[in-house]
């Protein structure tokens, strides 16, 4: 039986209001699609901005980009550090991104000519 995945939960206190973050795969898609996974994208600022959105979308599906970096810039000013984000949040969306877009999977993809060789 196969093992059932559950995305774990985080509630943050910023700027006097609780968000909630879960990672679904819709909102990892439009990760992608921010240019997550592009070399150019600062680890110190852009990265958990996109990580952030993506774990907002759930729970607030009408975030910005612009309101994710708002509450990413009060989460730096009131003391949340970049460390512990990346332990917890980023190795969360991390763990999320290999679940439901796995590397390896079981079926393989054969072209019309190995299909006629054979």
């Amino acid at each position: 039986m196969a093992e059932i995945f559950e995305p774990t939960i985080f509630d943050i206190d910023v700027g006097g209001r609780t968000h909630t973050i879960e990672f679904d795969r819709e909102a990892l898609k439009e990760a992608d699609g921010l240019g997550i996974f592009n070399d150019g994208k600062g680890i110190l600022s852009e990265r958990p901005t996109i990580i952030l959105y993506a774990g907002l979308k759930m729970h607030k599906p009408d975030i910005t980009i612009n309101l994710a970096k708002k509450i990413w810039e009060t989460m730096m000013d009131e003391g949340y550090s970049i460390k512990d984000f990346n332990d917890t949040i980023g190795d969360e969306f991390t763990r999320c991104f290999k679940h439901f877009f796995p590397e390896n999977g079981t079926k393989k993809i054969v072209s019309r000519k190995l299909k006629q060789i054979k």
